[in-house]
């Protein structure tokens, strides 16, 4: 008898601030951390959007070097800081991923770059759903905190998807004593002069990315990119999906992470010449 498939945990989030974004993939990863048995909570994957156009930027990220602050604070876009590391993104058209699980175990087994690698593998399996092939080979490198990019789009590496050369999804891990996180953002449109202006008018990164809508001639829909992304996630890792969300425990996680972490400004300046990938 072949064995029974792995069951995922599948959550499909309501749009939230970025606060609440973050305090909720962060408390997703701590509730994995502390499980005595992971399943059958996870392995997890929410998907999500944002209820307002929202700056984040990469836990080691310089917020002085990165972010016009006086732009942000006049077209109301919040600035948040992510638990991973990596560049700044500006979300807003797209559909946000969230997978936790347990380090050394699928989809997190063997090093960050395997798991970088059959992830990904997932998400362009998802795509292919829309008639959409990704580049053959993947981009691999390590980015240097010496002339890294302001913004996470401006160039791929570590298997990130790319098509025709141009990336259409960014994404970043952490791994922390036992369970991983991987969170990304797949563009589904983009307004690139937003894009700049919130992170200083560097105009000259834009080339190096793209939108499905731009791929697709249209604007797919929130719904059918998430369903492709589960779909391809769950053929990827021979996973079979069981729709859940937060329980009441990972909900006053969030609530407590959205209050004393996301919510402070602390947090949110803080900053290090070192920089991670995304």
């Amino acid at each position: 008898m072949r064995p029974a498939s792995p069951r995922w945990r599948l959550i499909l989030d309501s749009p939230q601030d970025g606060f609440e974004n973050m305090a909720r993939d962060e408390a997703l990863l701590e509730s994995c951390r502390h499980a005595q048995a992971p399943a059958p909570l996870f392995p997890a994957l929410r998907i999500y959007g944002w209820s307002i156009p929202t700056l984040s930027l990469g836990r080691f990220q310089d917020a002085l070097r990165s972010v016009d602050q006086g732009f942000c604070r006049e077209r109301g876009i919040p600035v948040v800081r992510r638990p991973t590391g990596g560049s700044a993104v500006l979300h807003d058209r797209e559909v946000t991923y969230c997978l936790v699980g347990g380090t050394g175990e699928e989809p997190f087994q063997g090093s960050i770059l395997e798991s970088y690698r059959r992830i990904a593998a997932g998400i362009a399996g998802g795509l292919t759903l829309f008639g959409l092939a990704c580049d053959p080979g993947a981009p691999v490198g390590r980015r240097e905190a010496r002339g890294a990019p302001a913004q996470c789009f401006a160039r791929a590496c570590s298997y990130e998807t790319t098509f025709a050369g141009r990336k259409v999804i960014g994404s970043a891990q952490v791994r922390r004593k036992g369970a991983s996180l991987q969170h990304g953002s797949i563009l589904l449109d983009a307004n690139p002069k937003l894009f700049d202006e919130a992170t200083g008018g560097q105009h000259e990164e834009r080339r190096g990315w793209t939108t499905l809508r731009e791929l697709m001639g249209r604007r797919p829909d929130f719904e059918e990119v998430a369903l492709g992304l589960a779909r391809g996630m769950g053929t990827e890792f021979g996973a079979q999906w069981r729709i859940g969300e937060l329980t009441p425990l990972e909900e006053r996680l969030a609530q407590k992470l959205r209050a004393r972490k996301y919510l402070n400004a602390h947090w949110t300046a803080r900053g290090s010449s070192t920089l991670s990938r995304i």
